[in-house]
């Protein structure tokens, strides 16, 4: 389980995601993600969603990085692209929150303990529980972008808590170390990231998209 978050008081960011792969042109349209949050929260403390997508490093970043983490192979860019960001304060997004338990238990949790090289394995921060919560994401403006390998970044800001990815030991091959951005070290299928270090996860991500044949 991990956590994205903007930077706040006595708090460092942290960003989540999950990477995909498209072989033609693509139109996406919703995406689900499911978290926790805190026990007895009301849904309607779910104030905002935002996503952005990133390309894969060295694209849109500065090359070569500062080296705090073990590898940039496979990791999400510097930068978002921009004309991908969608938002529901500004309406390019509309989103629907389900309770889908009032009490669950993850055994491990990525959360602060997120270091730069060396000591970027904490071997996490133990057992969460909160309510667990699926959100519907509903892109109101389309996103339409080309074939290629991208990182899905989700962010949901929740009054009076955290919104924490449910997730799952990813044990499949590493391909070639997928690793966080930096300076500001992002996350991605596999990633829980701040500016200092990474952790590998699976993420609950899911993706509904057309495709334009031919392209």
């Amino acid at each position: 389980m991990g956590l994205s978050r903007r930077a706040s008081f006595g708090k460092i960011e942290t960003e989540t995601a999950d990477d995909f792969f498209l072989q033609q042109t693509t139109v996406i349209t919703r995406a689900t993600i499911t978290g926790l949050i805190p026990l007895g929260t009301p849904l309607a403390n779910i104030t905002q969603v935002e996503v952005e997508l990133y390309r894969v490093f060295p694209l849109d970043s500065v090359n070569p990085p500062s080296g705090n983490v073990p590898t940039r192979v496979n990791s999400p860019a510097d930068v978002e692209i921009d004309s991908a960001t969608r938002d529901s304060s500004r309406r390019t997004l509309d989103f629907t929150a389900t309770l889908a338990s009032d009490s669950f238990t993850v055994a491990n949790s990525v959360i602060n303990g997120i270091n730069k090289k060396p000591d970027q394995t904490t071997l996490g921060e133990g057992a969460k529980t909160g309510e667990a919560v699926e959100i519907r994401i509903s892109f109101t403006t389309p996103i339409i972008v080309p074939a290629g390998h991208y990182f899905f970044r989700p962010e949901v800001l929740v009054t009076g808590g955290d919104f924490l990815y449910l997730s799952a030991p990813d044990r499949a091959p590493l391909r070639g170390g997928l690793a966080s951005l930096d300076p500001q070290l992002k996350a991605g299928a596999g990633l829980v990231a701040n500016r200092h270090g990474h952790h590998r996860r699976h993420h609950t991500a899911h993706i509904q998209y057309d495709v334009f044949p031919g392209r």
